[in-house]
Order: structure tokens, then sequence, then C-alpha cells
């Protein structure tokens, strides 16, 4: 996906520069893809930054070790978001940064509006001069880079407000004519009367056309004024509905940087019991303390294996809804042979799952936090589990208990763990991933520590709008797929509306929440630790 730049300070302030889809690197060197001027920011190394795709997103990267600031904030590496303010260097080159298919999509009216303040916002001058740059900036784009619709938005606005300037003096205009020329052809009439000695019947004629007239003229004006208010009104939606895009585009950074350090990845194993209580053992293992395998490449397992005992992984996602560690979640993260096809043989041949190890991963803490089942509902498909945070002061989840966020066609916005340690590993940078390929790492509890530890595990989120709405479940088209169960999804004033458990895997539109009404009862009979 391309990636355009935008100039926030300097002599080019407002000029947009478009990238292809590669790595693009930023410094004083010609060299580079983007070259920033050394005499106007000596600050600026000559490989000052790199922006780098990664997955469906990109990354920031301080290669100069100038120092960077994502937002007003120091960064040495950090992921960008749509709509970012970027800063190369200590008193360095300020810039906007999007992505989009080609320049015509970069400059919407809600993108050339959020350009245009954060151009006098980086001046930092007066009010008086902020606001004389962000009108000359919002009409310098609107006429030289804004897109079809934009432009065809502000059209109309221009036409209602020309339409309402217009209207007001052609109906005063029209009643001082209509009322002149009365006044004329009732002096017209006088005359004749006099002059000509008409007859009464024709000078009755004549005032009843007059009257006529007179009438015609009055439903004109009083037409001209309904059009003006009707104007009015649609000037007034249109302001509303570019009020309410400008405040939907804030809401997901808002959502993400309040309530994700709430959100955690659930990681457990599961084993296998006999009739008889014997947990399913491997056989043995080799050398290198693998298990032994058949030519087939299966691990060889039975309950009387002489090695450790064989497990199944598994993950979801959960989400802190009280400050004692307790977290909700779906019955079949923490119960997963309940949607396991591949035991469903094993169950029927009378062996008996077991979970051996539960415990959750949180953003900012770099240790698994163990975990113990609270509640499991009979009703829905939610659980209660719960952690010893210690010191940690992780933000506090709200559920939306009375429903009023569940409305269809409003935004929403999804966050959990889909795939499990596969999407934590594809978001990290090249290095990093090099360093755990090559580390001997055992399985993937070691793996889930190691990544805890480098502070690499953190939500992915998406987002989407409700399509329908029913009393025991909730659809969305905010993507997910496996590992994303127990996820909350967040209205725009950030409550859970619902806990996301399934996904049609054949419909990428297609994904399934719990009401949040449905979790209150099992929340409220969960006693407190404290």
């Amino acid at each position: 996906m391309p990636v355009a730049l935008m100039y926030l300070s300097g002599p080019n302030r407002g000029r947009v520069e478009v990238f292809g889809s590669g790595t693009i690197r930023i410094g004083t060197d010609p060299a580079n893809d983007f070259v920033v001027d050394p005499g106007l920011y000596p600050t600026v190394t000559p490989s000052g930054a790199e922006i780098r795709p990664e997955g469906d997103g990109f990354r920031l990267i301080d290669v100069g070790g100038a120092g960077l600031w994502v937002n007003g904030r120091k960064v040495s590496d950090a992921f960008l978001a749509p709509g970012d303010s970027l800063q190369f260097g200590s008193g360095g080159p300020q810039f906007r940064f999007r992505t989009c298919r080609d320049l015509e999509e970069c400059k919407t009216l809600r993108i050339i509006v959020a350009d245009s303040r954060a151009i006098a916002r980086a001046e930092q001058a007066p009010p008086l001069v902020s606001a004389s740059l962000f009108v000359k900036f919002l009409v310098r784009d609107l006429i030289r880079n804004a897109s079809r619709g934009a432009r065809l938005t502000v059209a109309a606005v221009l036409l209602l407000s020309v339409a309402l300037a217009v209207s007001i003096p052609v109906a005063l205009y029209t009643g001082y004519r209509a009322g002149d020329e009365t006044r004329r052809a009732v002096s017209a009439l006088s005359v004749g009367l006099a002059e000509e000695r008409i007859s009464r019947e024709g000078l009755a004629a004549r005032l009843e056309a007059e009257r006529e007239r007179i009438g015609r003229q009055q439903k004109t004006v009083a037409g001209l004024q309904a059009e003006r208010d009707r104007l009015r009104g649609a000037l007034r939606q249109t302001e509303r509905r570019m009020r309410l895009l400008e405040a939907e585009g804030r809401a997901g950074e808002r959502l993400i940087a309040q309530w994700a350090g709430g959100v955690a990845l659930v990681q457990g194993a599961l084993s296998l019991l006999d009739p008889q209580g014997r947990p399913i053992r491997y056989q043995g293992l080799d050398a290198n303390g693998h298990p032994l395998r058949d030519p087939a490449g299966r691990p060889l397992m039975s309950p009387s294996g002489e090695g450790p005992a064989a497990t199944v992984p598994f993950s979801g996602t959960a989400f802190l809804v009280r400050r004692d560690g307790l977290f909700l979640t779906n019955r079949h993260v923490i119960w997963p042979w309940q949607d396991d096809e591949s035991l469903a043989g094993a169950l029927a041949a009378g062996y008996t799952p077991q979970v051996t190890r539960l415990r959750a991963f949180l953003p900012g803490i770099r240790a698994a936090v163990p975990l113990t089942v609270v509640a499991v509902s009979d009703e829905a498909d939610l659980a209660l589990v719960r952690g010893d945070l210690g010191r940690a002061r992780p933000p506090v989840l709200t559920l939306d208990r009375a429903g009023r966020g569940l409305v269809p066609g409003r935004p929403v916005m999804l966050l959990g763990y889909p795939t499990g340690l596969e999407a934590l590993i594809a978001r990290a940078d090249p290095a990093t991933v090099q360093r755990l390929m090559a580390a001997d790492i055992p399985d993937e509890y070691a793996l889930a520590d190691r990544l805890a530890a480098l502070g690499l595990i953190r939500p992915a989120t998406t987002r989407g709008y409700l399509a329908d709405v029913q009393r025991h479940q909730v659809t969305y088209d905010a993507l997910t797929t496996g590992g994303g169960s127990g996820g909350p999804v967040l209205s725009t004033d950030g409550k859970v509306v619902a806990i996301n458990y399934a996904v049609l895997r054949q419909f990428a539109g297609g994904s399934f929440g719990i009401p949040a009404q449905l979790a209150a009862s099992l929340l409220d009979g969960a006693k407190s630790t404290r």
C-alpha cells in the first residue's frame, strides 16, 4: 500500500510526498528515498530513520540515533497509524503519516481538515495567526488535492450558503416589486376612471385580476422562505455528519490507548486421562529431548509410555473486569475440548480431558499470571477466571449492562489475540524474529515467556459495524479468527457491548459475540477476593 508524508513544518509545509509500498529510508544522505535538507535541519543524521512495511501496517525505526517523536512522544521504534504526527530529530522536520492507494484517497475532506489543523498547530503561533494558516492551507488543499467527494461536499456547502444569501434579498425584492406594481396599477385605474369613465364591471374585473396576481406573488415569496428553511436544515445536517466522522476517527486511537492494557492472552495445556486415570505419555524421547515418532512423523504416545505426559496447547483471549484480578472469557477457551473435533474420538473412547496449565499474559506485565477457574456459565459460552496481578494496575473494562450500545449500524472495535503466538511473532521486527528462531526454545510455553519478557504481548485491533442484534448474540464485521475468542467488543464510548466467541470462516464479514448483559449475572455472582 502506498505511503504519503505531508510536511507540517518548514518552507515546504503542506506539500505531500507519496512513496511505494517498500521500505522508506529517511535522512540527509542523498541516497535516501526521502532526503532532508541538512542546512535547515542539522540535527537529522545521514541515515535518520526507516519506515518499514510489517504485515498490514508500517513500523517506524530510529536508525541514526538522533531520536524520533510520534504524536509528541519520543520513541525508538513504533507501529504507525494513519494520521500520526512524526518528527525526525530534536528540532527536526515534522510530517503527517498516511497510507493510501493513491494521492486522491489521501485527500478526502476529513483528511484535508485534519492536515490543515496539524500544520497550524505545528507553527505554535498566536491563535489569530494559527487560524489564518489553517484557512490558507485548507483552501489550497481543497483547490489542489481534494478528492471528488471532498470537492462535492464543499461545493454543496458553498451552494447552500449562496442560496441562503440570495433567497432572502430575492424574496424582499419580489415583494417590493409586487407592491410597487400594485400601486402603479391602482393609480392607472383611477386615472382611467377619471379620464375614460370605464364601467364598473370592467374596473371590478381588472381589480380581481390584480388580486390574483398579488396572491401568486405572495405564494412565490412563501415558497422561497420554505426553501430557505430547507437549505438551512441541510446545512446543519452536513455539519453534524462532518463532526461525527471526525469523532469516529479519533475514537479508535483513544480506545486502544485506554483499554488494550486490560486485554490478556490466555495460554493453556490440555492432557488426556485413560479410563484408569492414567495420563497419556510419550513413549520416549530421542537424544535431543524430542518425542519419538512413527514413520509418518506422528509422536508415539500411550498411557504406559515412559516419557513425559503429552499435552495439547491452546490459546484464547480474556479481559479484566474487576480490580481483584477477575477476567471474563469464553467457556470454550478454558475447556477447549468442547470445540476440538480432533479430540472427539478419544473422548468417545472414554478418555477424560484435564487442563494442566492455565495462565494469562497482559501488555506491560513481563511474566505470566497463573489463572484459576472461578465460574462457568451453563446458559452462555462464558467463564470467569482469576489471576494474582500483584502490584500491577492494568485497566478494568466496563460492561454495557443496559445494552444501550447495541444498535445496528454503530461502529465497534474488537481487541484480541487471533492466531495466538503466530500473530505476535509476525508483528515483531525482523531482528527480534531472527533472535527468537536462533534461540533454543523448546515449546510454545517457553516462547510465550520470551515474548512477554521482550514486551511483545499486545492485542490486535480490528474495526467494524454492528450488523444484527439479538437477545442471545450480536453480529459484526470486525475481522478475527481462532485465538480471538473471549475478546471484548467495544463501543465508541469504551464500554464492552459483547464478548467475541465465534466467526463464520466462509465469510469474512461474519463475527459473532455474546451480549454483555448475559455476562452481568455471572460477574455479579462471583465473590471478590478483597
